[in-house]
C-alpha cells in the first residue's frame, strides 16, 4: 500500500478519552474529502487481525456522521503491529478514500502519517519518577554478576540442568557430573528462577505516566472536558504538557529533545461548537489541505 496516495491521521490514547468522538467531529465536518475510518480494537479472543464486517457502535457513528467507508480490525491482546499493518488487514474498498482515520493505541511511524492525535483524558499527573525496566540480563548474565566471575562465551557454557552421573562430552573427552556440595533448596530455586528468568535492569528517573507514551511523538494533543470541574482538571493537565515544553531537561528525560507536540487544544468533545473542538477539527483539517496541496502537480 502506498502510504502518499492519501492523507493517513491516527488518533491514539487512553480508552475512554473521546477518541471515537474526535473523529466523528472531523467526519461530520467534512464537505470535499472521502473519508474512511478503521477502529483498530483490542481482542484476545482473535490469534490474527481480522477485520469484523459486522462493526460496532463505534464504526456506524462514524457511518452515520458520513463516513464513506467504516471498518473495524479485531487484533490480539498485545498485538505489535504498526497503522499499516492494520491498514493492509482490512477490505481493499478502503483505498477508495482520500483520507484514512484511524483509532486504536497501535505503533507509528510519524512521518509515515499527515497527522497523529493523542486524546488525553485528564486525571492522574503526566510526568511521575520511578524506577522501571529498560533492560534484562539473560540468567547466565546474572549468575556471572552475582558470582564476580567474567561473562562467558556461549560456547564455554556447559549444558544446564545436568543431574548427578550425567556424562557429557565436551570436544575429545568426556567426563562425569558430580556433586560438590548441596545448597538449601530456597537458593537452588532462586538460583533456577535466576536462570530462567534472568535479572531486570531497572532505572529511576522521570517517565510519561504508563500507556501515555506515545504523546510525545504526536502533532497534536486534545484534551477533552468531561463533567462538573472537568474544564479546571484539563487546564491542569495542559500546564504539565507546557511545562515539558518549555523545560529542555525535563523534555529530553521523559522523551527526547525533539519529540514533543507543538499544539493542544481544551475542547468539550461532547459539544461540536466548542471553541477549542472547532480548533482541535481545523488544526487536523489543516494538516490535510497541505498534504493535498504539497501533492498538486504545478500548474
Amino acid at each position: 500500500m502506498c502510504v502518499l496516495e492519501r492523507a493517513y491521521t491516527l488518533v491514539t490514547g487512553p480508552v475512554g478519552g473521546g477518541k471515537t468522538t474526535l473523529i466523528e467531529r472531523l467526519v461530520a465536518s467534512n464537505r470535499s474529502r472521502w473519508l474512511g475510518a478503521v477502529r483498530v480494537l483490542e481482542d484476545g479472543a482473535v490469534a490474527e487481525a481480522v477485520e469484523d464486517e459486522a462493526g460496532n457502535d463505534e464504526t456506524r457513528r462514524w457511518e452515520a456522521a458520513g463516513s464513506v467507508e467504516t471498518h473495524l480490525l479485531r487484533v490480539p491482546a498485545g498485538w505489535r503491529g504498526d497503522c499499516f499493518d492494520a491498514l493492509e488487514a482490512c477490505d481493499p474498498g478502503l483505498l477508495a478514500a482520500e483520507v484514512v482515520l484511524i483509532e486504536g493505541n497501535v505503533r507509528f511511524r510519524p512521518r509515515e502519517l499527515e497527522v497523529a492525535v493523542f486524546v488525553a483524558r485528564p486525571g492522574e499527573p503526566l510526568v511521575v519518577e520511578e524506577e522501571r525496566e529498560v533492560g534484562r540480563l539473560s540468567g547466565q548474565e546474572a549468575l556471572s554478576l552475582m558470582l564476580g566471575l567474567p561473562p562467558a562465551d556461549e560456547d564455554e557454557l556447559l549444558p544446564y540442568g545436568l543431574n548427578p552421573g550425567d556424562v557429557v562430552e565436551e570436544g575429545e573427552e568426556a567426563f562425569e557430573s558430580e556433586v560438590l556440595f548441596e545448597l538449601p533448596d530456597e537458593v537452588a530455586q532462586a538460583i533456577d528462577r535466576l536462570l530462567h528468568e534472568g535479572r531486570p535492569l531497572v532505572q529511576r528517573k522521570r517517565w510519561l505516566r504508563r500507556g501515555w507514551e506515545a504523546l510525545a511523538d504526536v502533532d497534536l494533543v486534545v484534551i477533552p472536558t468531561f463533567g462538573p470541574g472537568g474544564r479546571k482538571a484539563a487546564r491542569r493537565l495542559e500546564g504539565e504538557i507546557a511545562a515539558v515544553r518549555r523545560g529542555e531537561g525535563l523534555r529530553r528525560e521523559v522523551a527526547s529533545l525533539y519529540g514533543w507536540p507543538r499544539s493542544w487544544h481544551v475542547a468539550d468533545l461532547g459539544d461540536p461548537r466548542d471553541a477549542g473542538t472547532v480548533k482541535a477539527v481545523q488544526a487536523v483539517k489543516r494538516r490535510w489541505r497541505s498534504a493535498f496541496d504539497e501533492r498538486e502537480p504545478p500548474g
